[in-house]
C-alpha cells in the first residue's frame, strides 16, 4: 500500500484570481492541511510553476 500526492495545493495562504475564495475551501474540510507523517510510503511530485501550490511549500508537505 502507498500514496503518490500529486500537486497539493497550498490552501494555507490565498489562492489566486480566478480560484475559489479563501473561505470555500474551509468550508468544505480541505484546511487545515495535515501535516503529520502518513503511516505508508508514500511520495509527494510538485512543480516549480504551480500557481496554487508552490514548490517550497510542496517540499514542505513531503517533509513533514
Amino acid at each position: 500500500m502507498g500514496a503518490q500526492l500529486a500537486a497539493p495545493a497550498g490552501l494555507d495562504t490565498p489562492l489566486p484570481a480566478g480560484y475559489s475564495d479563501p473561505q470555500t475551501p474551509t468550508t468544505n474540510g480541505w484546511t487545515p492541511l495535515p501535516r503529520a507523517r502518513l503511516p505508508f510510503p508514500s511520495i509527494v511530485v510538485g512543480s516549480r510553476n504551480d500557481p496554487i501550490g508552490g514548490f517550497g511549500e510542496v517540499h514542505q508537505f513531503a517533509r513533514a
